[in-house]
């Protein structure tokens, strides 16, 4: 099976890069390796993409790959609210509706499942701003064309 990291990587980013606002601005997306500037207080990065084995069968591979979704709001006050439905609405971007997803195919790749598991990180006070955090990981199976 070919390696899918760069095509799961491309369409989160096509997806929620600029696409996902939170009260008026558009929350900033940083890829791998790229560091949010001390001026963002919201923004969500993208931390791996990884195979972890396969589910190939005789006619076709099927591979899950475990992407990482940090969401951070650095604030004055203590409140989950802007981490909490920021990570709605990317969701809602993965899942536009019950049956579609908001990953595409391309010519090599077919997403098959999406599941996200969340998890809230304990907050962390720096320079006198909380640091309140959310991981998205979302499992994606994807089936080689």
């Amino acid at each position: 099976m070919k390696d899918a990291s760069n095509y799961i990587l491309t369409e989160l980013n096509t997806l929620l890069n600029g696409n996902i606002t939170y009260s008026g601005s558009t929350v900033k997306y940083y890829a791998l390796n790229q560091e949010p500037s001390d001026s963002e207080n919201l923004f969500m990065s993208v931390s791996s993409s990884y195979a972890q084995g396969d589910e190939g069968s005789k006619d076709s591979w099927l591979i899950p790959y475990t992407v990482n979704i940090d969401i951070v709001n650095r604030v004055n006050s203590l409140s989950e609210k802007a981490v909490n439905e920021v990570s709605s609405l990317i969701s809602s971007a993965i899942w536009p509706t019950k049956s579609t997803l908001g990953i595409n195919a391309s010519g090599e790749f077919s997403p098959i499942k999406v599941s996200i598991t969340s998890r809230s990180l304990p907050e962390s006070q720096f320079n006198g701003l909380w640091h309140i955090r959310k991981i998205l990981e979302l499992e994606i199976l994807i089936k080689q064309l």
